[in-house]
């Protein structure tokens, strides 16, 4: 799973690259309660959307969370999506992409958990798919997509977010259902990716 990331890009450059490769319209929305590291469920955190014929930038509420007794949904697994209609329906209607400079998982070594930071070395930033939702306060809020572990997440965690590099993701959000059902992988074993321990980071949130 992904409970905690880093999200130190800046929706300027997001513009920029969004510009670079579309001819389409991109609309900022600034958010200044946006947090850059340790970004947790509840944070609200910077998304790109597709949203008729332009691209927003937008901050929404990390989690999804249908009643007040259901627990918070920060992240769908890509399997309970292909099985369940609503899901479906939300992944093809609704598709977010969260820019990421790394994300953190903990493994459990000898008697204690160990915090690590994943990333991408040869990328800036890269993004996790997401799906999202308006809730019963008709707050928007996305959760993450998760998959299989690839073979380098595979000694440290069961889960691993989607992760796509820039054009992936904007494909992601305009491509059919079906395209983007097999793009929800884990990450290729042979793109390199590095672990690294971070002291800032020692108490796992679940």
């Amino acid at each position: 799973m992904c409970y905690a990331f880093t999200q130190k890009v800046e929706a300027a450059t997001l513009m920029r690259e969004l510009l670079s490769r579309n001819r389409k319209t991109v609309n900022v929305i600034e958010d200044k309660r946006l947090k850059k590291e340790n970004v947790s469920p509840t944070d609200f955190i910077l998304t790109i959307h597709k949203q008729e014929e332009k691209y927003l930038v937008d901050s929404l509420y990390w989690g999804i969370n249908f009643s007040d007794k259901s627990p918070l949904i920060a992240n769908s697994r890509i399997e309970t999506i292909k099985e369940k209609l609503y899901w479906r329906g939300l992944f093809d209607k609704s598709r977010y992409i969260i820019p990421m400079t790394g994300f953190y998982e903990w493994k459990k070594e000898r008697n204690k958990k160990v915090c690590y930071k994943i990333f991408l070395p040869d990328e800036d930033f890269f993004f996790a798919a997401a799906l999202g939702t308006i809730d019963k306060d008709k707050r928007k809020s996305v959760s993450l997509i998760t998959t299989t572990p690839n073979k380098f997440m595979e000694p440290i965690h069961h889960r691993m977010p989607v992760l796509l590099r820039m054009q992936e993701g904007i494909d992601y959000l305009t491509d059919s259902i079906e395209i983007n059902l097999k793009r929800c992988k884990p990450l290729e074993d042979d793109i390199k990716t590095e672990m690294i321990p971070d002291d800032k980071r020692t108490k796992d949130p679940v």
